[in-house]
């Protein structure tokens, strides 16, 4: 069984809330999941090292983003901002109408 744990370290600091202590040296996103099995990935974050909750929008956009990116330049989308339209239209549908049950806490 492989499993591949994928660190990232996208912010050192967010405008003007720098990540304080550990956190600016640690990843405060990691995924994994075990590929050759076909499991669910499983997200990591370290809230602890955003602060502010708000902070959370600025992480969302910046990885919806590279996503989008990455689409347009693999093919999977005509170009960036049709990849980011298509993202944001299913984004806004599952915050409406969620497809799982979440905890309130």
């Amino acid at each position: 069984m492989m499993r591949m744990i994928l660190p990232i370290a996208v912010f050192s600091c967010l405008g003007s809330a720098v990540i304080a202590g550990d956190c600016a040296n640690k990843p405060f996103f990691t995924a994994e999941g075990n590929y050759v099995a076909n499991e669910p990935l499983v997200v990591n974050i370290r809230t602890e090292c955003l602060g502010d909750p708000k902070l959370a929008g600025l992480v969302l956009a910046d990885f919806a983003q590279h996503l989008a990116l990455a689409h347009a330049r693999t093919g999977k989308a005509k170009d960036r901002q049709t990849a980011l339209d298509e993202m944001l239209q299913l984004f806004v549908a599952e915050l409406q109408n969620p497809t799982t049950q979440w905890p309130e806490r």
